[in-house]
């Protein structure tokens, strides 16, 4: 995992913020390296498997409605 972010951030382009759960594939380099480009990383809390998983349901919502939203008003 260490390098394939490595090899994802190779131009310095870097999103801000990643979440990730508790996995050992995440070890200290991963977040050595996240650190060096600029990321910072979020873990998932234990025991909250689907945390991940119910903040993108609630931002896919969301973006949805704001997008529907803004097409009826802009059409009309």
């Amino acid at each position: 995992m260490t390098q394939q972010l490595r090899d994802a951030t190779l131009f310095g382009e870097a999103t801000h913020f990643l979440i990730h759960d508790n996995d050992d594939k995440f070890g200290a380099s991963f977040d050595v390296v996240a650190a060096g480009v600029g990321i910072e990383v979020m873990r998932i809390p234990f025991g909250i498997p689907t945390a991940n998983a119910q903040c993108e349901r609630f931002m896919g919502s969301l973006r949805w409605e704001c997008a529907a939203r803004s097409l009826l008003e802009g059409g009309a």
